[in-house]
């Protein structure tokens, strides 16, 4: 388990949240879609068992959202 990677995948996944809601999905659905997506590549790329995976995917896809709404309201803020 690295460190690095969970950076890395959080990243992907705040990506893919972004690619989501210019497709037009609906943005309630956002969070939904990063814990899944985060869960998925917890399993598939963090190298260890499927709970563990699963743990850390959940923190992946936590974390994108959290870094989502926090610099949705700090944009909002400053408008």
């Amino acid at each position: 388990m690295d460190f690095a990677s969970l950076g890395v995948l959080t990243g992907i996944v705040i990506a893919l949240g972004e690619f989501f809601k210019k497709v037009g999905v609906n943005p309630k659905l956002i969070p939904i879609l990063n814990i899944a997506c985060g869960c998925s590549f917890g399993v598939a790329f963090m190298g260890v068992g499927i709970r563990e995976g699963l743990m850390y995917g959940l923190v992946i896809g936590l974390t994108a959202g959290g870094f989502y709404s926090g610099s949705k309201n700090l944009i909002e803020n400053f408008k």
